[in-house]
């Protein structure tokens, strides 16, 4: 039942949209270190002091801010996210939101308006990125495993399934007492193999409530929180199923077993409902976005800086 937008954003649209952060991540001190020529004006002297404090900010933070750009890296280049790097996303997150406070607590002149209030824009963005990478980096592992051990548990229970040999109705011909012989030993057939596939399907009903109370547990990003929802809800469906159909083989009138064992095998598929795939679709999509955004912001910062130079004498 493995969602196709955790594959995707797993394999993909994180390594990509990580690299755009690591050029966005430097946005602030490419941006702030542009300087302003010498002028004897008080407007530009005043412009000038404010973004020779901002960089004493970031100057201050220098390692902090190296050890970002190192945490992003490492998360980008890894398969296996490591507690290390689950730990340094974490400071990462804590190190931007430091560097938004003090940003945000540097006097600004007038003419400082927009250019603080972009920063602090970047910064805060940057940092709420950051924080839904240290989400993934935390939240993958767990999902990855639940992932795993259902596809296992599914695999087992086909193989189960498949080893149970049904016995096939047929004519039965010979005397009253052969019949009665013959249908008897129908009889415990079909209910010694309806017996081990409600075995089968109850162990696998098993491992289900166990991965599905995993899954509970965990703190998805936004990013993958329809491919959780979508996850959680098949396997809540899967469950009760199963649960109905293992009790329906343990009784000896099974003539609704047909109808419940394809509703099971329905739900084991319902977390690829074309509404779940497009709402996985869409939550990736709108992290690109948000990561694109920063690359934006910085454009901005940018685009205020020269403005400034030509306005501000």
């Amino acid at each position: 039942m493995a969602t196709a937008a955790f594959r995707r954003f797993s394999w993909s649209s994180n390594k990509r949209t990580i690299a755009l952060g690591l050029g966005a991540a430097g946005a602030v001190t490419a941006a702030i270190l542009v300087s302003l020529p010498q002028h004897q004006s008080a407007k530009r002297h005043a412009l000038e002091t404010y973004i020779k404090n901002v960089d004493a900010v970031e100057s201050r933070m220098t390692y902090s801010l190296t050890q970002v750009l190192a945490a992003y890296r490492g998360f980008a280049r890894e398969k296996t996210v490591t507690p290390k790097t689950r730990a340094q996303l974490a400071q990462a997150e804590t190190t931007l939101a430091s560097l938004r406070r003090q940003i945000a607590a540097v006097p600004a002149p007038a003419d400082a308006t927009k250019l603080r209030a972009d920063v602090v824009k970047l910064v805060g963005d940057e940092t709420s990125v950051t924080h839904e990478v240290s989400l993934l980096a935390n939240f993958s592992p767990g999902f990855a495993a639940a992932l795993a051990q259902l596809h296992t548990a599914a695999s087992a229970l086909s193989l189960a399934l498949s080893a149970i040999k049904t016995p096939a109705s047929h004519a039965i011909r010979g005397t009253k007492s052969q019949i009665a012989k013959a249908q008897a030993a129908f009889t415990s057939a079909s209910d010694q193999a309806a017996s081990a596939q409600a075995q089968a399907v109850g162990e696998y009903d098993a491992i289900v409530g166990r991965q599905l109370a995993r899954l509970r547990r965990l703190s998805p990003p936004r990013v993958l929180a329809p491919s959780l929802k979508s996850e959680v809800d098949g396997l809540v469906a899967t469950e009760r199923s199963g649960e109905r159909l293992a009790t329906a083989l343990k009784n000896k009138d099974r003539s609704h077993v047909a109808e419940l064992a394809r509703t099971f095998t329905l739900a084991t598929r319902s977390s690829q409902t074309p509404a779940a795939q497009k709402a996985e679709i869409a939550a990736v999509k709108a992290y690109d976005a948000r990561v694109r955004g920063l690359q934006a912001d910085a454009g901005a910062i940018q685009r205020e800086i020269a403005r400034l130079q030509q306005t501000v004498r």
